[in-house]
C-alpha cells in the first residue's frame, strides 16, 4: 500500500489509538511527543500518558514539561497569573535560557504541585526508557531495532 492510500485510509480511522495501530501496520515510524503541566493535567496524567503510550508501541516517545519560553501567549499569561518561578522567587530562579529545555518545571501548575509535575516527569520518563518497556514497545514493528536504539539513546541516563 502506497503512502498516500494508508493516510487517505487513516481519516477514516474513528481514534487516535486505531491510527496510531494502523499507520505501525503500514511500517510508519511513529515519535509520540508528550507535554505535560498544561493547566487540565493533574497527577494521573503521567500514568494515564504512559498506558497510552504502551498501547500504541510508538517507535519513540518524548516527553517535556510545558515551557513558558519568554515572549510567548504562554509566558504572558503566566506573568499576568505571577505564575513564574523568577517572580516568586528572584534569587533562585531567573530568565537564564539554560532552564528553559522542556525538562525543568519553571512555573506553578494549577493541578497539582510543582513537585509533583517534575517528579511525576522524571518517573514517566525512567518507566518508558528501562530496557523492559523498550522492548515491549518493538511489539508488532517491522524494524524492532530502530525502536531500541531510539528510545535507548533517548533514555541514557534515566535510570
Amino acid at each position: 500500500m502506497k503512502i498516500g492510500e494508508a493516510l487517505s485510509r487513516l481519516k477514516k480511522e474513528k481514534s487516535r489509538l486505531s491510527r496510531m495501530i494502523n499507520l505501525r501496520k503500514e511500517n510508519i515510524f511513529i515519535e509520540e511527543g508528550f507535554i505535560f503541566g498544561f493547566d487540565t493535567d493533574t497527577v494521573d496524567v503521567f500514568e494515564k500518558t504512559r498506558d497510552f503510550a504502551y498501547k500504541t508501541k510508538a517507535n519513540a516517545l518524548s516527553p517535556h514539561i510545558l515551557t513558558p519560553y519568554p515572549g510567548t501567549k504562554l509566558w504572558e499569561r503566566l506573568i499576568s497569573e505571577i505564575r513564574l518561578f523568577y517572580q516568586l522567587y528572584p534569587n533562585n530562579y531567573s530568565k537564564d535560557w539554560e532552564l528553559y529545555n522542556t525538562g525543568n518545571v519553571l512555573f506553578i501548575p494549577k493541578q497539582m504541585t510543582p513537585i509533583q509535575l517534575q517528579e511525576g516527569y522524571e518517573k514517566f520518563k525512567r518507566d518508558i526508557y528501562s530496557l523492559d518497556n523498550i522492548i515491549k514497545m518493538t511489539g508488532g514493528s517491522k524494524n524492532p531495532l530502530m525502536t531500541i536504539i531510539s528510545n535507548s539513546i533517548r533514555g541514557l541516563g534515566q535510570s
